[in-house]
């Protein structure tokens, strides 16, 4: 935990010198830094995470057919690092990779910090979500991406990111609730979603058939699956919508995204209470690792509605405090957390 929590740290005080003294790197050498650290941390691990063995297995006995009946992104990559003789070592590299990629289409879009939304992201969507599970990793980073994309209005852009987030994971299909943000160009992404949507259940009718009943009769018609974290981190996850509401019309007027992070704070606010309310705990928690991106964003610029310097920096602690102690709780209360401890890498 220790090797975690170090390295957060470093984070911290990064985010810190940025914040103080507006201390940066060209932008290439930053986000290369960036990739590279996450492969290094994330694709070279080894044995880390609650699915390595799940993944391994299905690596080991890769076959053509999987596309059909698995996440065909995620099948794709697999056999790419075959035929490059990387093994599950390649596997991972190239989907943090892509993830990394997504993060940074991100935060361009939205001209956020790096440094200041890894105080945010580091913690649990990537230490836990990246550092352990691949595919929910990919797909999480293309709809970072695509987030990104509807904030430019660039249709296109949009959907083919969604699409690419659904390929590597059904549940995706979740994150196009943004679309009921846009009035304009509401029709024009429900047509052409629709059309995007019919095409690939054309291509993935069995995958998407026996996944649904999957995760129906694991998440909805058994009790088996339950997520002791799901209610804190729902909570979590409603807490920016809460600030983004309250700080409504001067958020409007300083970005004009408002009602794009208000359908998703809303529907993190129903998902909290199905959570509250049912045994789906799981399912709800799988559904906000979408949704993430509303506390980096809301985290990230927040702090700059704050002007008297004293408070602004307050803040700032105050999050970073928030988000160390859910990486140490994480560590010491989590079911899971053991699969992550003692950190290993191929290079060590």
């Amino acid at each position: 935990m220790l090797f975690y929590v170090l390295i957060y740290i470093t984070i911290i005080v990064s985010a810190f010198l940025s914040l103080e003294f507006n201390v940066s790197l060209n932008k290439k050498i930053k986000y290369g830094i960036f990739l590279l650290f996450l492969v290094l941390f994330v694709g070279f691990r080894w044995k880390i995470g609650g699915d390595w063995d799940s993944y391994l297995g299905a690596y080991k006995n890769l076959s053509f057919r999987q596309i059909f009946t698995f996440d065909p992104g995620y099948v794709v990559v697999e056999y790419i690092s075959k035929f490059l003789g990387l093994g599950i070592v390649g596997v991972n590299s190239i989907c943090v990779f892509l993830f990394g990629l997504g993060f940074i289409y991100f935060l361009e879009s939205f001209e956020l910090s790096l440094s200041q939304s890894l105080v945010i992201a580091f913690p649990y969507l990537i230490t836990v979500v990246v550092g352990g599970y691949s595919r929910q990793s990919v797909s999480i980073g293309f709809v970072m991406a695509m987030f990104g994309a509807f904030r430019k209005k660039d249709i296109i852009k949009t959907l083919l990111f969604y699409a690419l987030a659904i390929v590597f994971h059904e549940s995706a299909i979740v994150s196009g609730i943004i679309f009921l943000s846009d009035k304009r160009y509401f029709s024009k992404y429900v047509k052409l979603t629709l059309i995007l949507l019919l095409f690939i259940s054309i291509i993935m009718h069995k995958v998407i058939y026996d996944r649904f009943m999957h995760f129906y009769q694991l998440y909805v018609v058994s009790n088996i699956m339950h997520s002791t974290g799901a209610i804190i981190r729902s909570i979590i996850n409603t807490i920016p919508g809460v600030f983004l509401f309250f700080l409504k019309n001067e958020w409007e007027n300083r970005y004009g995204d408002f009602w794009m992070w208000g359908v998703v704070s809303i529907f993190s606010g129903l998902v909290l209470i199905m959570v509250l309310t049912t045994h789906l705990t799981t399912l709800g928690d799988r559904i906000l690792l979408f949704f993430y991106s509303l506390q980096i964003i809301v985290f990230n610029r927040v702090i700059y509605f704050v002007e008297n310097k004293l408070l602004k920096y307050g803040l700032f602690s105050f999050i970073s405090i928030f988000y160390l102690a859910m990486l140490i709780g994480w560590f010491l209360f989590s079911s899971h957390g053991s699969f992550w401890v003692p950190y290993k890498n191929i290079l060590l």
